[in-house]
């Protein structure tokens, strides 16, 4: 906050019930350029000479802006707006500018106060001439704030001054009040009790030599203050529009959580921010005494410009480590300078790394030091349990930037333009509102770091759950990224090149996803799981709203797993993915082809590992090698591989509607196909042409007949029960339904 307060200041004001203290709420410059994100202009222009209405320095393009007085002075910085001869040439011909500026939150301030420099280049106005600034409150009436006119009506060449009631004649004639070539401060009050303040700017130059300035607006008010003095507030709990003085020990685990509009820490006063509990801030915190966010606490912040001072204690515990080879991805929520690797991991000295992403091809190195800004890291436990990082220093707030690199892996070529980032604040993040702020980047998939089903000695960095809008695989991650968590993302090919954290994706609580599963959105989607040799690999495909047949930025993630001991994924053409996101099956058939990777002969077994997938559709297992079917709902399928090798066209899963239609109601571009068995006869009638072949399978998968296809096939059956039936088409497509003879 803007005040600072010694620690004997605030000891004199604890006898106080409570005080207000006034800051800016609000401020526009002009030093940077603000159309379009912090105000909107009517008509700027510039005809190369003396007719302007624009933001400048005084000299732009090699011009200098000449009035007659010589030049401006004293305007705050180097840029203000100015204004001459509106309805000139290089204009829209009317003698009326302005600017409206983006609503400013003024939400339980007092005391408004509007404050802005003015200036004028000449004594020649008339009355058609004038400064105007108007404010609306919650979207009410235009009302006026501050005006100048002309000092004389009916005369021309007169000054131009304040216009204390708005009757269109500048209040004296005496000097007070008059602008000139200075630029001078001038205020107005603002009502207090409304939300939403809009300000507006007017003015009005129809002639030559009629030159008009303004400058560093601000909006400034009071703010009421509550003081905590160990056992109780002066003024009751702090607020987003209260602030909040820690004079003495506090503790959100009994003394409750709450919102602070700014938070003053003194000497004598102490927070500790307890597991699972949030505090907020909107604005800024100094910080004079001692201040400890322990593991799974948060503290957030809502402005990206607050101000932070003093020193944190901010604890995060890792996962519980079965076994010493286990890693963790880590980042610090603490500024570089107040961080060292060999200081927060003493006993994984020598066994952490860094992912250098920006060198080709890109690679993993050893690496100490300080820890990089919103930098990950991958930090060998070297020990059994939870391991408690204690990070001590200034923490971090506001906007964050970070290249990202598209290069391809040193060990592994098919993965190219991962990067390894971290979280960079005291609270957790959320991904999704991450990846659509920097989606021209990077893709909308995050990947976290695996280490729990890792045994000993396999420390590649090779096994990751994914995490999209469509899910996570395997389930149970959220896209709540938590305090010191690292996390791997992709860069897009020819993207920006750089992402940029703030405040926005920042959330409040939900700070306890540190590789550890929670529940997700299930509807329409399915997990396949593929296990075998002390090893399990799973793959999430999901019929949503938002899935279509192409590649879905944000709904399908690339598989990265390359080099893991086992591995499973789907094909979209010729791209392996991890997560697939389709189009909500309807009451067409869908197939999906699936291929893996492992690297030792053992039995391996696919099966669902969870489904939310409606029941009017089978789901059934295609073994193109083996020629088997198998419906997954009803058992599992087992298969042996004698030796390592790669499978990539070998399974397909059907997902096949299994209501009785008529031919009116099949869609466009759908097989249908009806088939029962009667008498050892297999009867099937379908609207597609081109039907090539029949097989027929049992319910454990096996096949027990082929033939060409026929609608009247022989079938030598023995045994009642189901049966699956696949019909191949002349063009390669093929469709499956299951029956009962």
């Amino acid at each position: 906050m803007k005040t600072k307060y010694l620690h004997i200041l605030v000891a004199s004001l604890l006898s106080f019930y409570s005080f207000g203290q006034v800051t800016d709420i609000w401020q526009e410059s002009f030093e940077t350029d603000g159309e379009g994100t912090r105000y909107t202009s009517t008509n700027t222009f510039r005809d190369g000479t003396q007719d302007y209405f624009f933001r400048t320095d005084g000299v732009t393009t090699g011009t200098t802006i000449n009035i007659v007085a010589g030049s401006y002075v004293s305007p705050d910085g180097s840029f203000f707006f100015a204004g001459e001869d509106l309805d000139d040439n290089g204009g829209d011909g009317l003698p009326t500018k302005g600017i409206t500026f983006d609503p400013i939150d003024i939400s339980g301030r007092t005391s408004l106060l509007f404050k802005g420099l003015f200036a004028s280049g000449n004594d020649g106005y008339e009355n058609a001439d004038y400064i105007r600034v108007f404010y609306t409150i919650d979207g009410g009436t235009e009302q006026n704030g501050l005006w100048f006119s002309q000092e004389a009506t009916g005369t021309n060449n007169q000054p131009i001054g304040l216009d204390a009631d708005f009757d269109t004649d500048a209040d004296n004639t005496t000097g007070v009040g008059r602008l000139t070539a200075t630029f001078q401060e001038f205020t107005f009050s603002i009502p207090s009790g409304g939300s939403s303040l809009v300000l507006r700017i007017e003015i009005s130059a129809n002639s030559g030599s009629e030159e008009l300035a303004f400058d560093n607006f601000r909006v400034e008010g009071s703010v009421t203050t509550t003081t905590w003095d160990g056992a109780a507030w002066s003024n009751g709990v702090p607020s987003a529009s209260k602030s909040g003085i820690i004079n003495g020990a506090y503790d959100t685990g009994t003394d409750g959580v709450f919102t602070a509009y700014d938070l003053d820490v003194t000497a004598l006063g102490s927070v500790n921010i307890a597991a699972s509990n949030t505090l907020q801030v909107v604005n800024d915190i100094d910080n004079l005494g001692t201040f400890t966010i322990q593991s799974d606490g948060s503290l957030y912040m809502t402005n990206d410009a607050a101000s932070v001072s003093g020193a944190y204690n901010v604890l995060r515990d890792s996962p519980n480590n079965a076994n010493q080879f286990f890693f963790n991805y880590w980042s610090s929520p603490v500024q570089s300078s107040d961080t060292d690797l060999n200081t927060l991991f003493p006993s994984s000295v020598g066994n952490i790394f860094n992912y250098n992403a920006s060198t080709m091809p890109a690679d993993w190195n050893f690496t100490s030091g300080q820890m990089g800004l919103a930098t990950g890291y991958a930090v060998r436990a070297n020990q059994t349990g939870v391991h408690t990082a204690s990070y001590s220093g200034l923490i971090n707030n506001g906007s964050i930037s970070t290249p990202v690199f598209y290069n391809v892996d040193a060990n592994e070529p098919t993965d190219v333009g991962f990067n390894l980032l971290g979280n960079p604040y005291p609270s957790a993040m959320d991904w999704e509102t991450f990846a659509a702020d920097n989606s021209g980047a990077i893709d909308g998939t995050v990947y976290f770091w695996r280490q729990t089903i890792v045994t000993t000695g396999d420390n590649l960095a090779i096994d990751y759950i994914a995490y999209n809008s469509t899910g996570s695989n395997p389930p149970g991650a959220t896209g709540n990224i938590g305090t010191g968590q690292g996390f791997i993302v992709q860069a897009l090919n020819g993207g920006t090149g750089s992402v940029t954290f703030d405040n926005s994706h920042r959330i409040v609580d939900n700070n306890t996803q540190f590789f550890r599963n929670q529940a997700n959105n299930n509807d329409g989607r399915i997990w396949l799981r593929m296990a075998g040799n002390s090893y399990f690999a799973t793959i999430l495909i999901g019929f949503i709203p938002e899935g279509t047949d192409g590649f879905d930025n944000g709904f399908d993630g690339a598989f990265i797993g390359e080099g893991s001991t086992i591995e499973l994924y789907s094909w979209l053409n010729t791209q392996k993915l991890a997560i697939q996101a389709l189009p909500v099956l309807t009451n067409q058939d869908k197939q999906v082809a699936l291929g893996g990777e492992v690297t030792g002969a053992a039995d391996y077994t696919l099966s669902i590992d969870q489904e939310f997938i409606n029941t009017d559709f089978d789901i059934i297992l295609e073994d193109t090698d083996q020629s088997t079917m198998t419906d997954l709902r009803a058992g599992n399928y087992t298969f042996n591989l004698a030796s390592a090798q790669e499978f990539n066209s070998r399974f397909i899963v059907h997902f096949n509607y299994n209501q009785v239609l008529g031919i009116d109601d099949v869609g466009d571009g759908a097989i249908e196909l009806k088939a029962l068995i009667e008498d050892n006869v297999l009867h099937t009638v379908t609207n597609k042409e081109g039907a090539s072949e029949i097989t027929l399978y049992d319910l454990s998968g096996k096949m027990v007949h082929k033939a060409p296809f026929a609608q009247q096939t022989p079938v030598p059956l023995t045994a009642k029960g189901l049966y699956i039936v696949k019909i191949a088409f002349e063009d390669g497509t093929s469709v499956v339904r299951k029956l009962i003879n």
